[in-house]
């Protein structure tokens, strides 16, 4: 229900009304519990979480429309009153709490920026919040954060729905962060804006889905990933900052999702809510912070910030509504959710992560149009997260031993047994789940970074061909991070050399669009184009079928499939009712002759190489597989 809160705005009176609404535990005992401990399974106690009212005297609202009212800008005194309404909903039988309210305020044609300021009991001095319901985050220069609304401009954007919405299984995702994706080319644009001139690219290069670092409103002016969110209805100001058009920044999300949506491209949202900013606006709404409901431990901490505090039926409300929101008036197409582990609790079923993806499910199903809605984990929990989304009826999860393992191998030089399990990237997910696989992304150095261990030469980009080349034949959803396919070389810490922060890693790196036209770039991006159009246009190679299955070994099987460790060379069936594929990969730095066997004679495609072989006896006798490259072989079945 918080979707409803903030500056509610009638576009077509001219009009805003602010509401804020406060759980109550004697209206609804579900909402918090005025304390509840935690203890360890001998009893000792690990933490308490408390409940509480937030004990205000006055809520006031100030800002930049108060001129227009007759008063001053920003001015305590003059601003109006928020009338407290005790029972929220009003329906006994719904009631959650109570809400702070103004009149209905009418505006000419422009856009605000808002606070709250609030008088607690006992005290004297007002405190300045935020809206924690506001649908956008501006900055005021020089005054720290501000909720923001717009009246009039353009007509209000709607939001169309993607036309065919795809499995996540069948998608190849551009994972990008807005600054960095825009820098260098945007100039004086918002990187909103300039991101907008950047769908025709997606589209040439044949991607269908681009997940969005965390676009959701965070606190300060200084660049962020998006992982410290504190406005969750809002777009974060630094990306739609547009002072040449100010009523139209707020829109300019809608504007982008609608174009990708045009050209068939899926947009998923980077959902972050496990923690929130020290600045999250309920946290400050209440006098003492430590009763706040929406804060306190749940299951582990998540690096940043507060702690949502699951135990409390207001908290998983506040999220499903967040989720919903983005569902229904951005028509996002999945959510990848941040750090899962920090609030996912194998044995509660009722708090947490488990049972807001059991309500979101239920929501998705109610309506036809919301078909293919993914719901994504991070749970950075190697194997187990392929149990953990089974559990929980999650789409699918990210699966970072891909990662791992591949850089492992390129590191040493030489790949080994695992492959095969990194290769059969579906295994042990049911039906309808999926791994998002992938070789590199945004927490990580990149792929080719990997080859030199730290060093920053490109020189050496062709040996991860045949990683590029596993990933795009392996069943689950691709993802590929931005500048990847031009051989983007960047270093960041891993493990040991973090130092004392994680925010170490969080810095600026602008990918260099120049790069796409030199040697490697062209080179490169050549292979990623011929990949992504061969996966979109083969079901087999979107499909869970993979062959052999449960071979570790360090030899071909007796039908010539599997791993060869001294040749560096892997082969594996892929398939589904009406084609099938045998992929060959050589790992090593030479060329290798490969006996390569095949269900069946006939007329093979290489579609890697272009080049049509006819198969008898159901081998291929000494075949030439070039190194760090593969052979791509793929039959119709008639």
């Amino acid at each position: 229900m918080y979707r409803n809160f903030g500056a509610i705005v009638d576009h077509a009176n001219k009009t805003v009304q602010f509401r804020v609404f406060f759980p109550d535990h004697e209206v609804d005992p579900n909402q918090y519990y005025r304390e509840y401990n935690v203890r360890d399974d001998k009893g000792k106690l690990l933490y308490t979480n408390k409940g509480g009212k937030p004990e205000i005297s006055e809520i006031r609202v100030v800002g930049d429309f108060q001129g227009a009212l007759g008063g001053t800008n920003w001015d305590v005194k003059t601003a109006p009153v928020l009338g407290k309404i005790r029972r929220y909903p009003e329906t006994p039988d719904a009631a959650k709490g109570f809400l702070y309210e103004s009149d209905v305020i009418n505006l000419s044609d422009g856009f605000f920026q808002y606070r709250y300021q609030v008088l607690h009991s006992g005290e004297t001095e007002h405190r300045l919040c935020n809206d924690p319901c506001t649908k956008y985050h501006d900055y005021r220069d020089g005054d720290g954060d501000a909720s923001g609304f717009v009246i009039g401009g353009n007509p209000p954007i709607e939001v169309q729905p993607i036309a065919d919405r795809l499995p996540l299984g069948d998608l190849v995702i551009y994972e990008l962060h807005l600054e960095d994706f825009t820098w260098e080319t945007r100039r004086n644009e918002a990187p909103m804006a300039e991101m907008l001139k950047k769908v025709e690219y997606l589209e040439s290069l044949g991607v269908n889905a681009v997940e969005i670092l965390p676009w959701t409103g965070c606190s300060g002016s200084g660049y962020s990933w998006g992982y410290t969110p504190f406005l969750y209805f809002s777009v974060t100001n630094r990306y739609v900052d547009d002072k040449k058009y100010p009523l139209e920044k707020i829109s300019q999300l809608k504007a982008l999702i609608n174009a990708l949506h045009s050209k068939g491209i899926h947009v998923i949202m980077d959902g972050v809510y496990n923690h929130v900013s020290d600045m999250f606006p309920y946290y400050q709404l209440y006098k003492d912070r430590d009763v706040c409901p929406f804060i306190g431990n749940f299951k582990e901490y998540g690096s940043f910030g507060q702690v949502i505090d699951f135990n409390n039926e207001c908290a998983n409300e506040f999220i499903l509504s967040v989720c919903k929101y983005w569902i229904d008036v951005f028509k996002v197409d999945g959510i990848r959710f941040d750090y899962v582990k920090g609030f996912y609790d194998k044995e509660d079923r009722l708090h947490g992560f488990r049972t807001l993806i059991e309500k979101l499910n239920d929501y998705i199903a109610e309506d036809p149009a919301r078909k293919n809605i993914s719901l994504t984990l991070e749970l950075l929990n190697g194997y187990d997260c392929i149990n953990d989304t089974n559990t929980v009826d999650a789409t699918g999860c990210w699966l970072d031993d891909y990662l791992w393992r591949t850089y492992d191998f390129i590191e040493k030089g030489r790949v080994n047994k695992e492959i095969m399990r990194i290769l059969n990237a579906n295994k042990d997910f049911k039906p309808g789940k999926s791994p998002v696989i992938y070789a590199q992304n945004h927490d990580h150095r990149t792929l080719v970074n990997s080859i030199g261990k730290g060093n920053y030469s490109r020189g050496e980009a062709w040996r991860t061909q045949p990683y590029i080349i596993a990933l795009f034949t392996s069943p689950g959803a691709i993802l590929m991070h931005s500048g990847m396919e031009w051989g983007e070389n960047t270093w960041m810490p891993e493990g040991s050399e973090e130092g004392p922060s994680r925010t170490s890693r969080i810095l600026h790196r602008a990918i260099h669009w120049s790069q796409q036209y030199d040697a490697v770039g062209t080179m490169l991006a050549s292979t990623y184009k011929k990949l992504i159009e061969i996966r979109n246009k083969h079901s087999a190679l979107r499909s869970p079928n993979f062959y052999p299955a449960d071979d570790y070994s360090t030899s071909f099987n007796q039908q010539g499939y599997g791993f060869h460790e001294e040749k560096q060379v892997v082969i594996y069936h892929r398939y589904d009712n009406s084609e099938r594929f045998i992929v060959v990969i050589n790992f090593s730095q030479n060329n290798q002759q490969i006996d390569i066997p095949f269900p069946a004679n006939g007329v093979w495609r290489d579609l890697l190489n272009e080049h049509d072989t006819t198969v008898s006896g159901y081998w291929l006798r000494s075949e030439v597989v070039n190194s760090n490259w593969g052979k791509i072989f793929w039959q119709k079945i008639s």
